[in-house]
């Protein structure tokens, strides 16, 4: 399965605290994790939706 958590993740301690909470329980029930992530320029590309919008080169890879 593929994640794609919002990028301020590294910032917002909600954000991660949920990423690794699901990444964690779907590793539990066997699913191989993965998660796609990119660089945003701004706040307002934090969201893949708006990755996508702006063209943002995604990477997808695997989560430990």
């Amino acid at each position: 399965m593929v994640i794609a958590y919002d990028m301020d993740y590294k910032s917002n301690k909600t954000v991660a605290t949920a990423k690794r909470m699901l990444a964690a329980e779907l590793s539990k029930m066997g699913i191989t994790v993965r998660e796609t992530v990119w660089e945003a320029r701004s706040k307002e590309e934090k969201g893949i939706d708006n990755a996508l919008v702006a063209r943002l080169e995604l990477t997808t890879i695997l989560t430990t």
